[in-house]
């Protein structure tokens, strides 16, 4: 049954919402148990308690994001827990009083946490929810100051596990040294447009970019952007781009909408046939650009495989105790630092996740 809800009183989590499953729900051991988060004391799950779930994402405003929420109802629906989603609106105070709200009310047990700021969230995550015994999976973003760290390195005690290679330096570096590669001997001149400042997927271009720009391979960034994931601002951010940088010959983005932007912003243009669009993410809006040419090629984010890792997590932990690999790539195809990347040639065999 859904319903909406508002815990202790506000606004702050007017924007959550709740799916209970109808049939018998995750129930930890009958005996209870211990779980170790890496801290001095253990976790404690009592015995024959129902799973219940807060899943605290950035924003419900992209698709990305809504295919998360999708796979979580399912997964919430298929093995039985209680689920209850809040929308922080790309608001990291928002989403850092959720947090708290949460904690106070003592009504879960696990957290599924997408952090928009992994450093202000970090005691709370690590530290608060366990000393609560409340078991957390996170992905996405890096927590506690781990941004520039690789992906073998994202674990922080204090949390079951942490899902997400296509966010971290080696994923990113991946994916500009399979550009760089992809251009072969012609010089590139790049337009880069980035998400927010500050998140991990755009520190970690940041520094790629920075890195592989300092290489002796005809690859130079001549103008970037912020932006905020959505096409029409990419677009004006390019068209703004362009006038300022008209030999630019190469545009790279790092998420599929923003792509759809720069590409309007191409061919308002007419530039479109002249200028190669690379971009992270594959998403379903992209396969028929990239299938004709106009995406060049694209790494994949895959964010119902992310869920299904992170709440598996949860789930095996709160049942008896079973402890998932602390750090999770969350990737259906290509590894943590070899993204695979969708051209024309393969793009009729490969499925998006959202």
């Amino acid at each position: 049954m859904w319903k909406s809800v508002a815990l202790l009183g506000g606004g702050i989590l007017a924007a959550a919402w709740v799916i209970s499953p109808s049939h018998a729900q995750v129930l930890s051991s009958g005996d209870g148990h211990k779980v170790d988060v890496g801290l001095n004391a253990p976790i404690s799950v009592p015995p024959g308690e129902p799973l219940s779930v807060a899943f605290f994402i950035a924003t419900a405003a992209n698709v990305y994001v809504q295919a998360m929420v999708d796979e979580a109802e399912k997964l919430s629906e298929e093995h039985g827990f209680d689920l209850e989603v809040f929308d922080a609106q790309f608001n990291a105070q928002i989403q850092m009083d959720q947090l708290e709200n949460a904690l106070q009310s003592g009504r879960f047990n696990a957290w599924y946490v997408t952090p928009i700021d992994g450093n202000l969230m970090c005691d709370i995550v690590t530290k608060d929810a366990a000393a609560a015994d409340i078991l957390v999976a996170t992905s996405n973003i890096a927590i506690c100051g781990r941004d520039e760290l690789p992906f073998a390195e994202q674990w922080e005690p204090g949390i079951v596990t942490y899902v997400g290679a296509a966010e971290t330096i080696d994923y990113i570096s991946g994916w500009m040294e399979a550009i760089v590669t992809d251009r072969g001997d012609e010089d590139t001149r790049a337009l880069l447009i980035k998400g927010f400042a500050g998140l991990t997927v755009t520190n970690a271009i940041e520094s790629a970019a920075a890195e592989i720009g300092a290489q002796d391979n005809g690859f130079t960034v001549v103008g970037e952007a912020y932006g905020d994931f959505t096409a029409a601002d990419a677009q004006a951010k390019i068209e703004t781009l362009l006038l300022a940088h008209p030999d630019a010959n190469t545009v790279i983005s790092s998420y599929s909408d923003m792509t759809i932007g720069a590409i309007n912003a191409l061919e308002d243009a007419g530039r479109l046939d002249e200028v190669a669009v690379y971009d992270i993410g594959a998403g379903q809006d992209s396969v028929p650009l990239i299938a004709d040419g106009q995406i060049t090629a694209s790494a994949i984010f895959a964010p119902r495989t992310h869920v299904r890792q992170s709440l598996g997590a949860l789930i095996d932990a709160w049942s008896d105790g079973t402890m998932a690999p602390r750090v999770q790539s969350g990737l259906f195809l290509g590894e943590p630092d070899t993204p695979h990347m969708v051209t024309a040639e393969n793009v009729s065999t490969y499925t998006p996740e959202y």
